[in-house]
C-alpha cells in the first residue's frame, strides 16, 4: 500500500510545501529558510490515506530531508523504501554516487543500505554510498615516500603570492606537500581554472603535487547544517566533520605529518576551522599556522584580488600574484570587456 501511495512532491505548489515542512519540523529538522525548498533538485513523499508521512529530498547528489511520522518508524520499511526510491531517482540522472549527512540514530538505517560513515562529530555524520568512495579517491592520489609528509588544503580563487609563501615553505620544511585544491564550483574562477592556476604557479617547487579535492575536503557535502539545533553552533559542527573526515581518511592513506594554514585575520569562520583542525589533528598531525604573506604591511587575500579584478586595477593585481595569475586575468578581463562591448 505504501508504494501505491509514493510521489514526487512539488514543492512550488504551496500546500505540498506546507505538509513537507510540517512533517519536517515533526521531525526535528527546524533550520528551514522560506526558500530552502528552491535548493532541492527533487523531493519524493510517501502518503497514507493523503497525509504525509515520509519524504526525503536530493540536491545534487545529496540526499538529505529525511522524515518520517514516528508511528510509520517501526521496522524500517518505510525508511527502506525513502531511500530506495531517491537512489532510483538520482540513478535516472545519471547520479551514482551519494552523500548523506544526518542525526546519529539514522546511521544503522543508511549503513543496512550499503552507506559507510565518512566521519562524525556529537552532533550528526556524514556517509557515503553509490559506485565511488573515498577509497576510490585515495587511490587516485599517489603516495609519496618520506617522513615528513605535509598537507595544504585551499581555495585558491585566485592563486596568489600569498598562497605561494605557504606552499614554499611547506616545500622547504617537508620532503613532500599535498596541496588540494577545492573542487566545489564557485563565482569568478572555477575549480579547473583554479587547480590549473596553482600548478603553474608552483611549477617550481619539486616535492609539491596539486590535486583536486573533491568532494572530500570543504564541499557541499561536508558542510551540512540543515538537521542540527537552532541551539547547535553550525560553524562548530562543519569544521568538525570536516577536520575528522581529513584526519580519519586522508591522514594514514597518505602518511600526512603536517596540516600547514595561513593565519586568517580577516574571516571569523576561517579563524573557527582553523582552530577545529587544531583541536581535531594534533597531536597525531601538527598543525603548522604561518604568518598571512603580506604587501606594503597590508596582508594579502584572494578576496582583495577579485576585487581589483572587478574594479580593473591590474596594477594590484601584478604586485599580488604569480605571473602566471596575473597573466591569466589580464586575458579574462580583456574578454570580459569585449564581451561587454567596451
Amino acid at each position: 500500500m505504501l508504494i501505491e501511495n509514493t510521489r514526487t512532491l512539488y514543492l512550488s505548489l504551496p500546500n505540498v510545501r506546507q505538509s513537507w515542512e510540517n512533517l519536517l519540523k515533526q521531525a526535528g529538522i527546524t533550520r528551514l529558510a522560506s526558500t530552502d525548498y528552491l535548493k532541492v533538485d527533487y523531493a519524493i513523499g510517501i502518503y497514507q490515506k493523503n497525509k504525509l508521512i515520509a519524504t526525503s529530498s536530493f540536491t545534487k547528489n545529496i540526499m538529505k530531508y529525511f522524515a518520517i511520522d514516528p508511528a510509520y518508524r517501526e521496522g524500517g520499511k518505510t525508511f527502506n523504501l525513502l531511500a530506495t526510491k531517491l537512489i532510483q531517482e538520482m540513478a535516472q540522472r545519471q547520479i551514482y554516487h551519494q552523500f548523506v549527512a544526518t542525526k546519529q540514530e539514522y546511521q544503522q538505517s543508511f549503513e543496512a543500505i550499503g552507506f559507510h560513515c565518512l566521519a562524525y562529530a556529537e552532533q550528526g555524520i556524514l556517509l557515503e554510498g553509490g559506485d565511488y568512495s573515498i577509497h576510490d579517491y585515495l587511490a587516485e592520489v599517489p603516495k609519496q615516500k618520506g617522513e615528513k609528509i605535509a598537507a595544504i588544503v585551499m581555495n585558491a580563487n585566485p592563486f596568489t603570492l600569498g598562497h605561494y609563501a605557504l606552499v614554499k615553505q611547506a616545500a622547504e620544511e617537508n620532503d613532500f606537500v599535498y596541496v588540494f585544491v577545492l573542487s566545489e564550483p564557485q563565482e569568478f574562477l572555477s575549480p579547473d581554472e583554479r587547480i590549473d592556476l596553482v600548478k603553474q604557479g608552483t611549477k617550481n617547487l619539486n616535492n609539491v603535487g596539486i590535486f583536486p579535492g573533491k568532494e572530500y575536503m570543504v564541499s557541499l557535502a561536508t558542510f551540512p547544517t540543515y538537521f542540527l539545533k537552532k541551539d547547535i553552533s553550525e560553524t562548530e559542527f562543519q569544521t568538525e566533520l570536516d577536520a575528522r573526515l581529513f584526519k580519519t581518511w586522508v591522514v594514514p592513506a597518505l602518511g600526512i605529518t603536517k596540516r600547514y594554514l595561513g593565519e586568517e585575520p580577516f574571516s571569523e569562520v576561517t579563524l573557527h576551522y582553523n582552530r577545529s583542525l587544531q583541536k581535531v589533528l594534533e597531536p597525531e598531525v601538527q598543525v603548522v599556522i604561518l604568518p598571512r604573506h603580506k604587501k606594503n604591511e597590508i596582508p594579502i587575500s584572494a578576496s582583495a584580488v577579485r576585487h581589483a579584478f572587478y574594479t580593473d586595477d591590474l596594477s594590484f593585481i601584478k604586485q599580488v600574484t604569480p605571473i602566471e595569475t596575473y597573466n591569466f586575468l589580464v586575458k579574462k578581463r580583456k574578454e570580459m570587456s569585449q564581451k561587454n562591448g567596451n
